[in-house]
């Protein structure tokens, strides 16, 4: 959800990084040069909109299910991830289960993939960018992410797939997490349209 919030926000501050919007494809030296050689050439074709909505074609593992046309499909048959490649090298070498565009399957690799891309974009983690953005202009509260992996070693990076906890989080960001949608910040007809609106906006029942 954040990392979409994010690109929405460095999208509309920064128009001519992205020219094409979510229509542009991201799989290139400019965008992501530590992904060549591409480890699947159908990577090319994946644009930004693909990660957001999760119709990239990366799958984080067997054994997930994909929805194409409206029919569940059980993933199967993927290569193995090596988990020495660290977490940017994992999320940019997820394999392929589809070609891009051609199904959905909720992919956190995915969005791994999307905040590295903010990360460059911006100049720092995904994390600080909430804060300077997002959190503390419309003041949540205490709230983080889960930095420690399954081996117990901290994370290298924000995990743009990964949740957040918190403590005392303020009514802007409950209206927040219960009423909208991942995409719905992209998506506002009006893309400048300020924060403090849409998440006022955002508490009102539905």
């Amino acid at each position: 959800m954040f990392t979409s919030f994010c690109l929405g926000i460095a999208m509309a501050e920064h128009p001519a990084a992205f020219p094409e919007g979510l229509a542009q494809k991201v799989f290139t030296r400019q965008y992501l040069p530590e992904a060549f050689p591409l480890s699947d050439p159908r990577k090319a074709d994946i644009e930004l909109g693909h990660l957001l909505t999760m119709t990239s074609g990366m799958a984080d593992s067997n054994g997930n299910l994909g929805i194409v046309h409206s029919d569940d499909v059980k993933i199967e048959g993927l290569p193995p991830i090596d988990a020495t490649l660290g977490q940017d090298q994992n999320a940019l070498r997820t394999p392929m289960w589809t070609n891009p565009g051609a199904g959905y399957c909720y992919s956190s690799q995915g969005l791994h993939v999307a905040s590295i891309l903010l990360r460059h974009l911006v100049g720092m983690e995904m994390e600080e960018y909430i804060r300077q953005k997002i959190s503390t202009p419309l003041q949540f509260g205490g709230w983080g992410y889960d930095m420690q992996r399954v081996d117990g070693k901290r994370l290298d990076h924000t995990p743009g797939g990964g949740g957040i906890a918190g403590s005392t989080f303020s009514k802007q960001f409950a209206g927040l997490i219960t009423f909208l949608p991942m995409q719905q910040y992209l998506c506002l007809p009006q893309p400048d349209v300020s924060l403090e609106r849409f998440f006022v906006l955002s508490e009102e029942p539905v």
